[in-house]
């Protein structure tokens, strides 16, 4: 059947969400367990600024060099435009499985399905390839295995796909407090070895031959036209600050859809922004080579190798690969309701 049209939808000032969802045309059955915190931990840790600046900081590099990272607030303040739209569709249809629910009750059930089919393939391919491109690789790098065959890969990979769906077979409850870790490890992960390496290069705990100018050097491996060059560079914030938006999915399992949902888009966006801005400028300065970190396959890699211990570079990878263990326990529960 055709769902009903969005002003059938849409939550008044006294309306309860069970009220909406009733105009909706059925029953709610999902617990509302998830307060604001758990609401902006899911839009935060989906974003997952540690991977996604992890991931992508090279590119940057390679296309605009160390300046890259000044395209991030740009990006940054378009997508919070987004996540405006966003926060204010999660106020008048806070219904789970937003990618369905929102496009069939504003186009038409088809377009739904349309969209709500692309949403779960960018969810499912995008979740696959980080698992066994990275943190599967880097998980065994912890335990001192540096040349793991593809087999032992892939099973790895397989274990830590199959880990977030049980987490959220167990319980909605469980993977939010999954997420609510996430939480201190996105900070962690970024923010404070950003700071922390920002400190090491101001104190000169050991020799750099850049000083704060590196911020705006444009020295990249690939010669292109200064807009063509930009456009690129602006992928380190283009994919990264995304996914924001899967907080809807759990519009039903919230407490006071109307309000948390919205809320934790916003902030769990803008927060992301800011995190990941001054984490960015930390990584930069502290740049000790910048030929042979834009070479670097993972070049946050090679910039804390340099200042920091070999048992402290293996607690920053820790957080790294909980990060994206993270990415896939929202990605589980969003998939379930979109389905």
């Amino acid at each position: 059947p055709n769902p009903p049209a969005p002003a059938a939808v849409r939550a008044g000032p006294a309306d309860t969400a069970e009220v909406v969802l009733e105009r909706a045309g059925y029953k709610p059955e999902l617990r509302r367990s998830l307060r604001f915190f758990s609401m902006f931990a899911i839009a935060f840790s989906i974003i997952s600024i540690t991977t996604g600046i992890f991931l992508n900081y090279g590119f940057g590099l390679a296309y605009w060099g160390p300046a890259a990272i000044w395209t991030w607030p740009i990006v940054g303040v378009c997508n919070m435009m987004i996540a405006l739209v966003v926060a204010e569709l999660g106020t008048r249809i806070p219904l789970a499985g937003y990618a369905y629910q929102w496009s069939a009750r504003l186009v038409n059930p088809t377009y739904g399905w349309f969209v709500g089919f692309a949403g779960l393939l960018y969810m499912a391919v995008g979740g696959g390839a980080i698992m066994l491109e990275v943190a599967s690789p880097l998980l065994l790098s912890e335990f001192n295995v540096n040349n793991p065959s593809p087999r032992l890969v892939l099973t790895v990979a397989i274990i830590l796909m199959l880990l977030p769906v049980v987490i959220n077979i167990i319980s909605i409850q469980v993977a939010a407090r999954v997420n609510n870790v996430a939480v201190f490890t996105e900070i962690v992960g970024t923010v404070v070895f950003g700071v922390l390496l920002f400190v090491l290069w101001g104190v000169h705990a050991k020799p750099s031959p850049y000083g704060a100018g590196i911020l705006f050097n444009t020295t990249s491996a690939f010669h292109n036209p200064t807009w063509y060059a930009f456009a690129l560079a602006s992928l380190l914030g283009v994919f990264t600050l995304v996914g924001f938006e899967l907080a809807a999915d759990m519009s039903e399992d919230a407490v006071n859809p109307v309000r948390s949902v919205p809320r934790g888009v916003l902030w769990g966006l803008g927060l992301s922004v800011v995190l990941g801005m001054i984490a960015l400028i930390g990584f930069t300065i502290a740049i000790p080579d910048l030929k042979t970190v834009a070479s670097a396959p993972l070049p946050l890699l090679a910039i804390a190798g340099y200042w920091l211990p070999s048992w402290l570079v293996k607690v920053f990878v820790a957080f790294v690969v909980f990060s994206m263990f993270a990415i896939l326990v929202v990605g589980a529960g969003a998939q379930a309701r979109l389905v």
